[in-house]
This record gives C-alpha cells, sequence and structure tokens, in this order.
C-alpha cells in the first residue's frame, strides 16, 4: 500500500506540476491592423430635350414711294426642310418696281432640338400666335429705324407641321412666312422692322 499510495502521491504532484506550467504561459496577444484609401465619385448632368429658335428674316426690299396698285406680299419657302436648304423669296401682289436688295436676302428661320430621347425617333411639332404679328421700327440692314413706321404685317409658319426626324437625339426644322406691305408708302416709312410681338412654337414627342 505504501507503494501505491506513494505511486498516488507522485502522480498527483505531476499532474499538479503540469496544471501550474500550463496557467504560467503568457496569453497570445491579438493584433489589431488599420488600412485606409481615398475614394472619390463623379457625377454629370446635361440638357435634356432643348428647343433654341432663330428669327425669320424676310430681307430688305425696295418698294417704291407709292398710293396705288394695292398690297405687296413677301412670301417664303426653303429647298430642303433642314438647316441647309436655300430660302427664296417670292413677290406677289403689288410688284411694281419691287425688288429684292440683294446685300440683304431673306433667311427662313430654323429651330434646332437636342436631347431628345424620343423612341419613334421623330418629334410632333407646331406653332401657335403667329398669325398678323406686327412689326415695329428697328435701326437694321444699315438702315435706320423708319421716322413714320409703315402698317407692316406678317404671318409665320411651319415648313412641315408634322413630325421632324430625329438622329442621335438631334433635329431641326425651319420656320416661313408672310410679309404684309401695305398699298401705300410715303416718305418716312423706309427702314428696318421688327415683330413687336411673337410667335411660339411647341415640340412633343407624344406618339
Amino acid at each position: 500500500m505504501r507503494n501505491g499510495v506513494g505511486f498516488m502521491k507522485a502522480k498527483l504532484a505531476v499532474a499538479f506540476w503540469v496544471s501550474t506550467a500550463l496557467m504560467a504561459l503568457p496569453a497570445k496577444a491579438q493584433t489589431t491592423n488599420t488600412v485606409n484609401a481615398s475614394v472619390n465619385a463623379t457625377a454629370g448632368i446635361e440638357r435634356l430635350f432643348e428647343l433654341d429658335c432663330h428669327g425669320v428674316d424676310f430681307g430688305s426690299w425696295y418698294v417704291p414711294l407709292r398710293r396705288t396698285g394695292g398690297q405687296t406680299f413677301i412670301t417664303l419657302s426653303v429647298d430642303v426642310n433642314d438647316q441647309t436648304g436655300a430660302t427664296t423669296g417670292t413677290v406677289s401682289g403689288n410688284t411694281n418696281l419691287v425688288s429684292l436688295e440683294s446685300r440683304y436676302p431673306p433667311k427662313a428661320g430654323t429651330c434646332y432640338i437636342t436631347g431628345s430621347e424620343s423612341v419613334p425617333l421623330s418629334l410632333k411639332t407646331s406653332i401657335s400666335q403667329n398669325l398678323a404679328l406686327t412689326m415695329g421700327g428697328l435701326n437694321l440692314y444699315g438702315k435706320p429705324s423708319p421716322s413714320v413706321p409703315a402698317v407692316m404685317l406678317c404671318d409665320l409658319a411651319l415648313v412641315d407641321n408634322a413630325r421632324v426626324p430625329v438622329t442621335a437625339g438631334r433635329g431641326s426644322f425651319r420656320v416661313v412666312g408672310t410679309l404684309t406691305i401695305p398699298e401705300t408708302i410715303v416718305i418716312g416709312n423706309h427702314g428696318g422692322y421688327q415683330t413687336q410681338n411673337h410667335a411660339y412654337i411647341n415640340v412633343s414627342d407624344a406618339l
């Protein structure tokens, strides 16, 4: 039994020593790493579906002093309904001694569409408040404003009042019209003129 007791004691002693040795080991330290990096952001904004129109120019015409013969009409037309089509001014009514001053030829107005996302690739156009626009005096074509403004009127119209083709979100169409010069032209009527009110053009991508 002694041997057995001694053996047991020895085992306990060994076991105690092992336990003590384990508790004495230092704890493993945890390592915390921190890193950083920069990040940026980008953005863009773009104009969407804009309409920019340049006015109609009826040009400058030689008209004599007169009191008879009726009104003179200057009607504009274009060869092609885009910005490259040449403008023609046709005289009708009282054409006696009326002719174009070649330095200032007529030019149809041009409207430019940008940013369209139209699915059918064509846009619907219309014009309003475009009839009987009154003309007032203006320094134009190197001429002074008339001292006695003539009662001149103009009607404006779209060359093609239907749909305008659009390519890559862009398109254009023309504005023409008819200028009415009164029968009576007196001293002081000659000079530059401009409309005193505006026509309005609407463009829609509605089907």
